[in-house]
């Protein structure tokens, strides 16, 4: 598929390895759901594990482990867009790919070429699935690309993204 085109319920980013396959990496479609609010955590108590900068899938399970306290993973549990279900909230490294790929900054591509279009990076911080420590996890900042290390316990955005390989992407 090509950059921005509607591929697998959402939109193509990119190609990425990760543990030695490569995926296409999937963006929501902001028109149908796909960018939720909300807190990383109520609060402060780290989760063992969510720390990869590159798997939010996985991370993504492991912040639904701990259900009464995870308000953002909460949000993606039920999510079903443009026939998909399996979509999670991003890593670090991931977000940026999505970053790097259809910020408004970084492409002239009119669903995404501004905050205001109807499928831009609207805001500026985005949550990511990659906790730093047990009060704070990553986000980005779509405006420059800046990564800060924000309290877990604020709201914020986040665009959700699918990264399975072509085969595995049948609709549920």
């Amino acid at each position: 598929s090509s950059l921005g085109l509607p591929y697998a319920g959402g939109f193509y980013v990119t190609n990425y390895s990760l543990n030695g396959s490569t995926y296409a990496l999937v963006v929501s479609p902001k028109s149908a759901g796909g960018m939720i609010e909300g807190r990383w955590s109520t609060s402060i108590s780290q989760l063992v594990g969510a720390d990869s900068l590159d798997d939010g899938f996985s991370n993504t399970n492991k912040m639904l482990a701990n259900t009464s306290s995870r308000e953002l993973a909460l949000a993606v549990t039920n999510l079903r867009i443009g026939g998909f279900s399996d979509w999670y909230i991003p890593a670090l490294h991931e977000m940026n790919l999505c970053d790097q790929f259809l910020s408004p900054r970084n492409t002239t591509l009119p669903l995404f070429d501004t905050a205001s279009s109807s499928e831009g990076f609207a805001g500026s911080l985005y949550y990511t699935s990659s906790e730093i420590n047990s009060s704070r996890a990553y986000v980005l900042d779509v405006r420059d690309g800046s990564v800060y290390r924000d309290w877990e316990t604020d709201r914020k955005s986040t665009r959700l993204n699918s990264s399975h390989s072509a085969k595995s992407r049948m609709p549920s």
